[in-house]
């Protein structure tokens, strides 16, 4: 059997707040016009119902923004992923053609997070109220309660917090490796523990940093360019396109180095392994028979032509394994 060898792509030591958004922001400049291009099909629906004149505020409207949304970071993420992983320049067609296939398991994973963020604030709202309905009957709280109704707003939105960094990862596990709903949150759930404070500040990072940008570019815009109106709008676009560019990216770089750390140290193995012979019935005699074995961590189905890592090692004998 034989197995066409492919090098790897490079790894990880370290898992580092700076260099995701670091790597993320030299992606984004290096390859602008696919990333702002998929941020700009996000925007339609909102000046669609915004030229028509259609409520914004219904339920249809946020259905098609969730569809959008969705379709747009799951193509952001499998090409940025391709990209990182010494693919081709991905097309926008492509992309979102990847993003499209996985839509639905997307949608459902979606479904699933929203469902167990509302039962973390029903139950953190029931928490809250027996707190208050006991001591303030047995302790008689008074003028405490307006300092501790603040407090228990804050606690209120601590467990939506967790589980949103434990599942932060669910949209590139739900693409790339072609999980169901169930899956890939369980899935994101291995690759951030132990690093859900880091991701938590990636993510805070990441919106206020483009934020800032944003309105940066807004007041230039406005300084250099005011009678200009042409130039402002197109300026004001860009700020809007921004976080919507970066987004995917930043998520695409958080997976692909928590799956590098974590799949190529061992502790998460995901990948089956291939066991490599010689031609059948050859017998080595005398001499040590060789088992090649070769352990690629690629993506599943249609993107298998991904691999983050190939390692081959030789077992002897004595079974012991050398490189």
């Amino acid at each position: 059997m034989t197995e066409k060898a492919v090098k790897p792509i490079g790894t990880v030591a370290t898992f580092t707040i700076g260099s995701v958004l670091g790597r993320s922001f030299s992606l984004l400049s290096s390859r602008t016009g696919i990333f702002l291009a998929l941020a700009f099909f996000s925007l339609l629906p909102g000046a669609v119902f915004r030229a028509y004149g259609f409520d914004r505020t219904g339920l249809a409207f946020f259905l098609i923004n969730l569809f959008t949304g969705m379709l747009v970071l799951g193509s952001g993420v499998c090409a940025a992923f391709r990209i990182m992983t010494g693919g081709t320049t991905v097309s926008f067609g492509e992309a979102v053609s990847k993003g499209v296939a996985r839509l639905l398991p997307l949608l459902g994973t979606v479904f699933l997070l929203l469902l167990g963020v509302a039962l973390s604030l029903f139950l953190s709202c029931a928490v809250c109220a027996a707190f208050f309905a006991i001591f303030d009957v047995t302790l008689g709280l008074g003028a405490f309660a307006t300092v501790l109704k603040p407090l228990c707003a804050a606690f209120l939105a601590i467990p939506a917090l967790i589980l949103l960094c434990i599942w932060s990862l669910f949209v590139p596990c739900c693409v790339v490796e072609h999980l169901d709903p169930v899956q890939s949150l369980s899935r994101s759930a291995q690759l951030t523990k132990g690093y859900r404070v880091r991701i938590f500040v990636i993510d805070f990072l990441s919106i206020l940093l483009t934020q800032i940008a944003a309105r940066f570019a807004v007041q230039l815009a406005a300084m250099f360019f005011p009678a200009s109106p042409f130039l402002f709008s197109s300026v004001f676009l860009i700020t809007l396109l921004l976080p919507r560019a970066y987004a995917p990216i930043v998520l695409a770089t958080t997976y692909y180095d928590l799956r590098t750390i974590k799949e190529v140290a061992g502790s998460i193995a995901r990948t089956p392994l291939h066991i490599k012979t010689g031609p059948p019935g050859k017998i080595c005699p005398g001499g040590p028979c060789r088992i090649d074995v070769s352990i690629s961590y690629g993506l599943t189905g249609s993107m298998s032509f991904f691999p983050l890592c190939t390692m081959r090692k030789r077992l002897e004998p004595s079974t012991s394994l050398t490189r």
